[in-house]
């Protein structure tokens, strides 16, 4: 239980669940709203970095994962050595989250402001 708990705060804080939320429903709103086909092939493009960048993101937390476990299984283990662990997990987390904040950034300046605000809805 306590490895499940140690997982949460250490693999779950990314923003694989967070900032990666609103992208979930964005790609059918695009193809819905941007009509020119350069601006909707340059949107697409930019939604398939992020897909790939979420791929690549929950395959690392899996392997950091795996790593961790093998680590917390070793009676020589350092706390040095968990710590560097923790370290590099909160690295790839920001770097991750870093990365969609980019992509958002992106998206917006090939949209124009009336697509925006029908993809993304000011919420009520």
């Amino acid at each position: 239980m306590i490895w499940v708990v140690l997982y949460m705060l250490l693999f779950g804080g990314g923003g694989d669940a967070s900032l990666a939320r609103p992208f979930e429903r964005v790609r059918p709103a695009v193809q819905k709203v941007v009509v020119e086909p350069v601006r909707l092939a340059k949107a697409e493009a930019i939604l398939t970095q992020v897909d790939e960048a979420l791929a690549a993101h929950r395959a690392q937390r899996e392997q950091a994962f795996a790593a961790w476990t093998e680590l917390a299984k070793r009676r020589d283990v350092t706390k040095a050595d968990l710590q560097a662990r923790i370290r590099d997990c909160a690295a790839a987390n920001a770097a991750f989250d870093a990365r969609l904040v980019e992509l958002r950034f992106a998206l917006r300046d090939v949209l124009t402001r009336a697509e925006w605000q029908q993809v993304f809805p000011v919420p009520k």
